[in-house]
This record gives structure tokens, C-alpha cells and sequence, in this order.
């Protein structure tokens, strides 16, 4: 590999290890504060993503047992973040749905994780933004490129 290209990777490899540091530590912060597990999260995540899902699902996704899946989220209901209802065609089936509260929690997270961009910009001078704004678009239209190729 080119002098450069390795240049440009370490940069780059750098730059995104920070990025992720701060955007993690300030959601783990936002979890804790909100008395929310990781596992907890994760499982809130994938029920508002995937949509209306069952315990088995949760359980598949997060590599644990039914058992131990079952337990994690009852905590999510009493915290009010998901509701657990019947499956009209088998009732022994526990379906899942992210509540209100849960789709706040899940929100106010992801601003969390971001909360330090605002202050990083802020320290930025106008020179300065206009270059990371113009690397940033270049690197958003590549990103978009590998992207589209895997799909």
C-alpha cells in the first residue's frame, strides 16, 4: 500500500476509534442513568426495529436462552419500555412491542450518543468546518457506494 493510503487509513482508524470511544461512553452513561442494562437496550433496539416480535426472537438475536431472555425482558415491562400481549393465533406466543416510553428512551439514547458532535462543532472555525464538511460528503458518497455493493 502507498505511503499516503497508509497515512489516510491511520488517520482514519484513529479518528473512528475515538469517535466510537465517546459515542459509547455517553450512551453507557445515558443506560446506567436510566437504570437500563446494555442487554436491555439491545433487546428494546431490535424489538423497535424489528417490530412486533416474540420472546424466542430476543432470544435467537441475543444468543441466550428462552429462559434467560424472558427474565431480561420482564424488566423492560415493568420499566413501562415494551408491552407483552398474546399471540391471537397461539396464545401460548408472547408477542413484544416498544411502548411510548420505550420509543423515548430509545430516542433520547441516540441523542446521547451524539452529544458531543455539538460540541465538538462548536470549537470548530469556519475554515475548519468547510474542510470536514467537504471530507465528510466524500466519505458519505464512498460509505454510500460499498454499501450499495453489498446489498
Amino acid at each position: 500500500m502507498p505511503e499516503t493510503r497508509q497515512a489516510v487509513l491511520t488517520q482514519f482508524q484513529s479518528v473512528i476509534g475515538m469517535i466510537m470511544h465517546l459515542s459509547m461512553q455517553n450512551f453507557m452513561q445515558f443506560s446506567r442513568s436510566q437504570g437500563i442494562s446494555m442487554s436491555q437496550m439491545g433487546a428494546l433496539r431490535h424489538i423497535h426495529h424489528r417490530g412486533n416480535c416474540n420472546i424466542s426472537d430476543i432470544s435467537e438475536e441475543m444468543g441466550i436462552s428462552n429462559a434467560a431472555s424472558s427474565q431480561m425482558l420482564d424488566r423492560l415491562v415493568q420499566m413501562g419500555f415494551i408491552s407483552r400481549t398474546e399471540d391471537p393465533q397461539d396464545r401460548r406466543n408472547k408477542q413484544l412491542e416498544v411502548t411510548e416510553t420505550g420509543r423515548q428512551i430509545l430516542h433520547d439514547g441516540f441523542l446521547s450518543r451524539q452529544a458531543w458532535l455539538v460540541e465538538l462543532v462548536e470549537n470548530l472555525s469556519p475554515e475548519e468546518e468547510i474542510k470536514i464538511t467537504d471530507a465528510l460528503t466524500i466519505l458519505g458518497e464512498k460509505i454510500a457506494r460499498i454499501d450499495a455493493g453489498k446489498h
